[in-house]
């Protein structure tokens, strides 16, 4: 009797882990599954393809399993998984390693419910039983394990319990063998499976009277009177089809499912029910409104068409020419999934998004696909609209529940207030805290632009604070660039400390430069003074506009350059001021170099450590020397050119 309980232990572990492997697939599109695939053509044919696929499995926070496959292939929405050498692992409810499984392959179908092991499957216990057998057999719809191949349970004794083929049966009341009774009662005792596996499962227990929707008609009346007209035809199959008209009130039996429009066709051979004429389709998780609505029972898919509207709990709505609603199911899928095209557009609400405000998201896309309620995929064109930004791009994913937003190709998000800025990139990502967006990256060729500082490298971050950019960062091989009407700096990488969005600070790392233009009021511009070095720090500050009217500017305050540092900067010739002069040039190297300016401007040069200067006057210009009113100018013949040099 113990090495029976132990066995039904192991195989109920064995089969639940199994099974769980379908929850690791990812949905994609509707497919037939292949005619006489073989594994020589599995690849060719499936929607994906998993290499060493590992999965853990938990109980309540207790590791109960560990299952690992080689190859594994997904078909059917990754609703069947074909499984190649399967091994498996488990543990008891202490968490200590219990037994081992090993088999060639292994197919679960989550549609329909359906497990099987096969070839040469073993499953072996750490206290020595052993049970083999060609392949077995589950149906979780219907709580059966059977298998019509050989089997043997070896005990650690050495007996060896075998026979051909097991399956339910009512007249034993257990797990019986086929073709002889000589082997029954030990197989009553040995595997009866389906209870315990119930009894680990208790969220499939409870889904699993699940069933199609059975009309069950509640009369729509008008004036006391039902108006209401039916015809019903029964078909060879010994099933009725319905025709209702005259306006249709119903429910789904057994289900949270209303059904309200004008007219309303059931065809139970084909699994279809259609309504027609101001659909209003109704249940917790949805409800939707169309012009008609054709629902597939046996797939628990809804497809709606003209002016639809559809609303959550949460307040969220849509409207789309065309929708498709898939429902959770036990056996079909495990979550919801609705996707809307033809330009559709969601108005995602703050309860939806994750916040108990008033402003809305809103999503506007060629196609819309909401997984869950909670992940939204956009294609095609995408626009949103936030209240703290604007964004555009072809295609985008939000997570609702963590509040991350991606958006691809061609992407832009434009900063919305007072202080706006405008971002761009190959792929941008966003975080927000309550619906409040807290940070921006952009990858790939990236852009940021505001009105103090344009940024520009491979990888732009962006932190946030009430709207506005606080701190900025800056890196790539191509190197970061913060271009501000005062100085240009690039690096290996920038960090820019703007609070209230406004530079105060700004870092250059690593073969930092740092360039800006002289006052070309006063001196002939050559080339743009700059300072170099391993690290340059630049410091800003508010002064007042050149005109009343414009408020203040930013302009650079001090500059300084760590280790390798090198300036040049030119400096304008005193005692003129009609016209600009060619400027005194100083050029200086040193560890340490600082920079002072006034009014934008370069004022004083300090130099530390190592330092070594160079300072050269420009020479005067004599045009520019004041000449006596009461000498008079004497005019000498232009000076004669000297010939020129003979060819050889």
């Amino acid at each position: 009797m113990r090495a029976a309980v132990q066995l039904r232990t192991l195989f109920t572990v064995t089969l639940l882990i199994v099974a769980s492997l379908a929850g690791t697939a990812c949905k994609k599109g509707q497919g037939r599954p292949p005619v006489g695939a073989t594994s020589k053509s599995l690849a060719d044919s499936a929607d994906q393809i998993i290499f060493g696929q590992r999965t853990l499995i938990t109980d309540r926070g207790l590791s109960r399993a560990e299952i690992l496959a080689d190859t594994s292939f997904f078909f059917d929405e990754n609703t069947r998984i074909e499984m190649r050498k399967v091994n498996g692992t488990f543990f008891n409810s202490a968490g200590m390693k219990d037994a081992l499984l090993t088999a060639k392959e292994g197919l679960y179908n989550s549609r329909f419910g359906v497990l099987e092991a096969r070839g040469d499957v073993i499953i072996t216990s750490l206290d020595g039983r052993r049970l083999t057998s060609p392949k077995v057999h589950f149906d979780q719809r219907l709580n059966q394990l059977m298998s019509d191949t050989s089997f043997v349970l070896t005990e650690p004794n050495g007996r060896d319990i075998r026979g051909v083929g097991f399956k339910p049966s009512a007249q034993c009341e257990g797990w019986c063998r086929l073709g002889s009774r000589s082997l029954m009662r030990q197989l009553r005792i040995a595997v009866p499976f389906a209870l315990t596996l119930l009894s680990l499962t208790p969220a499939m227990a409870r889904t699993q009277g699940q069933r199609e929707c059975n009309v069950e008609l509640a009369g729509v009346r008008t004036k006391g009177q039902i108006t209401t007209a039916t015809t019903i035809i029964r078909q060879p199959s010994g099933r009725n089809n319905v025709w209702m008209g005259g306006g249709v009130d119903a429910i789904c039996g057994g289900t949270d499912q209303r059904l309200l429009s004008d007219s309303l066709e059931q065809y139970p051979d084909q699994s279809l029910v259609v309504l027609i004429g101001h659909v209003h389709y109704i249940e917790n998780r949805i409800k939707l409104d169309a012009d008609r609505l054709t629902y597939y029972t046996n797939e628990e898919r809804i497809v709606v068409e003209g002016k639809v509207v559809g609303r959550t709990p949460g307040g969220t709505r849509f409207t789309a020419p065309r929708a498709e609603y898939l429902r959770p199911a036990i056996g079909i899928r495990p979550r919801s999934r609705l996707t809307a095209g033809s330009r559709a557009k969601v108005w995602l609400s703050p309860a939806d998004a994750g916040e108990s405000g008033r402003d809305t998201v809103v999503l506007n896309a060629d196609r819309i696909v909401s997984d869950n309620d909670s992940l939204v995929y956009a294609m095609g064109k995408v626009t949103i609209e936030r209240p703290d930004l604007l964004a555009s791009a072809d295609s985008a994913f939000m997570d609702n529940g963590s509040e991350f937003m991606q958006l691809l190709i061609q992407p832009v998000i434009t900063g919305v207030g007072d202080h706006t800025f405008t971002l761009v990139g190959q792929v941008i990502d966003t975080w927000s805290k309550q619906k409040k967006l807290t940070r921006v990256l952009a990858r790939g060729s990236a852009q940021a632009t505001s009105k103090e500082v344009v940024l520009v490298s491979d990888s732009i971050d962006l932190r946030l604070k009430d709207q506005k950019i606080d701190h900025a960062f800056a890196w790539g091989p191509s190197r970061a660039k913060a271009k501000s009407a005062e100085q240009n700096i690039s690096a290996d990488s920038i960090d820019i400390a703007m609070p209230e969005q406004e530079v105060k600070e700004v870092r250059a790392i690593r073969k930092a430069f740092a360039e800006s233009p002289p006052d070309s009021t006063k001196i002939v511009v050559t080339e743009s003074d700059w300072i170099r070095g391993d690290t340059i720090t630049a410091r800003f500050e508010k002064i007042p506009a050149i005109t009343p009217d414009t408020g203040m500017r930013n302009v650079v305050r001090e500059i300084v350059s760590h280790g390798t540092a090198r300036s040049f900067y030119q400096v304008a010739q005193s005692g003129l001021k009609d016209k600009p002069a060619p400027p005194n040039v100083n050029y200086v190297t040193g560890r340490l170099i600082t920079l002072t300016f006034q009014q934008g401007k370069v004022k004083d040069v300090h130099v530390q450590d190592q330092a070594i200067g160079a300072y050269a006057e420009a020479k005067p210009d004599s045009a520019r020397v004041p000449r006596d009113s009461t000498t008079k100018a004497t005019k000498k013949k232009p000076a004669t050119p000297p010939p020129a040099p003979k060819k050889p």
